[in-house]
């Protein structure tokens, strides 16, 4: 039995976005995606692997979509969908098993997209990129840890302030 992005998608969304929890056994990912724990345990070696992939999927559908034409839209969904998944968030922020697994994880994704949108010709390195990348993902960061007390209009400001310096550097690199 496979595992599609869909269930994946859902199933995480349903179990780890309606309360805050204290843990998530993979045997209750594995009842509700309807897959044996084998099925898990060949794609994932832990719970941290699953969630890496989840952030990843949400990431690259909001980024790389061509339904958001504009940086500012991109980075407005993305956002909408952090204040509209709040639990799952902190679920996600709490339970992982590394203590930076989210810093890591939302780094190498912004990261990547960061290279995608204005390294084209590898100018940066990654070392750069990652520094670019940081602190927008800290700005997410710090807006879970503080239990999304920030409006989405105020996190979208910081983050537009951060998008303004990077791309100021790509053109002044360039």
């Amino acid at each position: 039995m496979e595992l599609k992005t869909s269930d994946i998608r859902r199933v995480i969304e349903n179990d780890l976005g309606q309360k805050s929890l204290t843990k998530y056994p993979i045997r209750d990912f594995c009842l509700a995606a309807g897959i044996p724990r084998s099925t898990f345990y060949r794609k994932y070696a832990n719970l941290d692997d699953l969630l890496q992939e989840y952030l990843s999927i949400v990431f690259n559908q909001i980024f790389y979509s061509p339904k958001y034409k504009t940086e500012r839209t991109k980075y407005a969904f993305y956002v909408q969908h952090l204040a509209e998944h709040q639990y799952l968030y902190e679920n996600i922020y709490h339970l992982s098993l590394k203590r930076l697994f989210l810093n890591n994880v939302l780094t190498k994704l912004f990261a990547q997209y960061l290279a995608s949108k204005y390294n084209k010709e590898g100018i940066l390195s990654d070392f750069a990129l990652m520094t670019l990348a940081t602190p927008l993902t800290m700005i997410i960061i710090e807006w879970i840890d503080g239990g999304f007390k920030k409006t989405p209009d105020e996190v979208l400001l910081e983050i537009g302030h951060h998008i303004t310096l990077a791309e100021t550097i790509m053109e002044l690199i360039n």
